[in-house]
């Protein structure tokens, strides 16, 4: 059963996060459209009234590119304000702590003037991955083991790329739609696995992965492996095309398959599956931690 909700100050915003604890609900908007205001509100009672958080509780005003809740905490929530941090709440998203500041990359990343979207996931053991897109590229993909932390520390990992045979080396967003076509999630079980997307394979058909066409570009990071800078990073597989590659042995799908190009959202199954949201529909990625 299903109730409108219609308060005047969430029509009509451009929603990129919601989240529900009970008669709590939590939904964050960004500014992708002009005249749109974004930020975060908060309803307590189900939905039926809501305050605007952004601008009071530590909180500042700005569009939220991404909100995100601790499976292991309740309480605990994300938000991922434009140009301005990584924020935590304890207390179901009534006060907030910017937890990226204290890091002088991710802060880099995070304050610089084109910062166009940054996207989280939490692990099962409350680890926060976030990944933050500059100018339309991702330009940032790291980790926190202590979010709870006053000042919490970040590791960042490599980036997947590959070097592609036009010479050119490139990331998740070959077709620079980072601003609209990105996702992370992490895997259900082990919380050092994890999945991004982006747009669209680089147009040197056939690719360093053996992509034929403009189809999903999706990789898997490995956070045992340690970061080296190389093209393609030990830290990172391809999810999609040739299990044949020999830079990456354990990279594509036993098919050579691939989902439709411009990711929107990625989540694991209760079965382990991966199932991705793009903008030709939603598809399903079956054994994601291996390419069998």
């Amino acid at each position: 059963n299903w109730a409108q909700i219609s308060h005047p100050l969430v029509i009509n915003q451009n929603i990129s996060g919601i989240a529900a604890r009970g008669a709590t609900l939590l939904a964050s908007a960004n500014t992708a459209f002009v005249g749109i205001t974004g930020g975060l509100f908060r309803s307590i009672d189900g939905g039926i009234n809501w305050v605007q958080v952004s601008g009071s509780a530590g909180l500042p005003v700005g569009g939220v590119f991404d909100l995100v809740g601790d499976p292991g905490n309740l309480n605990r929530f994300y938000v991922s304000v434009q140009r301005l941090g990584i924020f935590r709440s304890d207390d179901g998203g009534a006060n907030w702590t910017n937890i990226s500041s204290g890091d002088p990359t991710l802060n880099g990343f995070i304050t610089n003037a084109a910062n166009n979207n940054a996207e989280m996931a939490v692990a099962s053991n409350g680890r926060l991955y976030v990944i933050v897109v500059i100018s339309g590229r991702a330009q940032y993909i790291g980790f926190s083991d202590n979010p709870a932390a006053a000042s919490p520390t970040w590791t960042a990992m490599d980036l997947p790329r590959t070097l592609e045979p036009n010479g050119e080396i490139e990331g998740i967003h070959p077709g620079g739609q980072g601003t609209i076509h990105l996702a992370i999630t992490v895997d259900r079980n082990d919380p050092n696995t994890v999945y991004v997307s982006g747009d669209r394979q680089d147009s040197s058909f056939p690719n360093f992965i053996g992509a034929p066409d403009f189809s999903g570009r999706l990789f898997r990071g490995d956070t045992t492996v340690a970061p080296t800078g190389a093209v393609p990073s030990p830290q990172w597989e391809h999810l999609t095309h040739l299990n044949s590659i020999v830079q990456i042995p354990g990279g594509g799908t036993a098919r050579g398959s691939s989902p439709h190009a411009d990711s929107r959202e990625m989540d694991i199954a209760a079965n382990g599956d991966l199932i991705e949201v793009n903008d030709g529909g939603v598809y399903r990625r079956t054994s994601p931690q291996n390419n069998t």
